[in-house]
């Protein structure tokens, strides 16, 4: 094949997967190289240039933008039924690409400590609203209540909920009127 079928062929694949969901430039630069890896007949240096087209083209087309990637991310991950807390939000950016720094700064910026809360105390209000009505209505032993204050807890830390965060989505939860 021709380079600049190549070229065509890759740039098709590229904007495919693009199609699914807005990629950060890490993850468009791990597909294109499997799909470029795949191309046996051709050279290093043809396949970097291939690559560095592909790349200049998609910025030129605005079809890569890391910084709307991390706004519309965040914006994700922090509403609806399984939102996560900045830490998780921080680790997934890293994953994907995202600088430790940049991914900070914009989740500080997008979210703030009362949103957090909020956040916080839809999630758990969700997963274990049964648990709480029904040791209010049985009122139950302390034991029993320590028990769910415990499990609350350790969900919303492993969604990520930094640790006054938890305890304060909890307290709310199991204190209110």
């Amino acid at each position: 094949m021709e380079k600049d079928e190549i070229y065509q062929k890759m740039l098709t694949k590229v904007i495919m997967f693009l199609a699914y969901k807005p990629r950060t430039r890490k993850e468009i630069s791990v597909r294109l190289g499997r799909y470029l890896k795949s191309q046996k007949d051709l050279d290093d240096e043809i396949k970097k240039d291939i690559a560095y087209k592909i790349f200049e083209y998609l910025e030129e087309n605005k079809l890569i933008d890391d910084e709307e990637f991390i706004k519309l991310f965040i914006e994700s991950k922090t509403r609806g039924k399984k939102a996560l807390g900045k830490k998780a939000i921080e680790n997934k950016l890293i994953a994907k690409g995202i600088d430790k720094e940049d991914a900070g700064r914009y989740i500080n910026a997008a979210i703030n400590e009362e949103d957090e809360l909020k956040a916080a105390v839809r999630l758990i209000e969700r997963k274990f609203g049964l648990a709480i009505s029904t040791a209010e209505a049985l009122d139950q032993n302390h034991k029993g209540k320590d028990d769910i204050k415990t499990k609350m807890g350790r969900y919303l830390l492993s969604r990520g909920f930094s640790y006054s965060i938890s305890r304060q989505a909890v307290d709310y939860l199991l204190k209110r009127p």
